[in-house]
């Protein structure tokens, strides 16, 4: 995951960073991710039951659609594992 980060075009033209920090960098940015996640899904998935009431308080930054595809990876029995 490390390799495919640094090769993302944005991060290389929006910052420069110093070969003894990526990994700092990218760890940093990889748990603000893991987060931003787990209180999406906290918010707007676990606490209303069905896909309407979900669909219907999405969150303002994500589109409807986007939210929808999101709810149907989170109800797949082998993401659940």
């Amino acid at each position: 995951m490390y390799e495919i980060l640094m090769s993302c075009v944005y991060v290389q033209e929006k910052f420069i960073i110093s070969e003894k920090g990526k990994r700092a960098v990218f760890t940093h940015i990889n748990d603000a991710w893991r987060r931003y996640k787990w209180y999406i899904k906290r918010l707007h998935f676990g606490k209303y039951p069905t896909m309407k009431e979900q669909l219907k308080h999405h969150p303002q930054g994500i589109p409807e659609h986007h939210f929808k595809q999101l709810i149907t990876y989170w109800k797949n029995t082998i993401v659940q594992v």
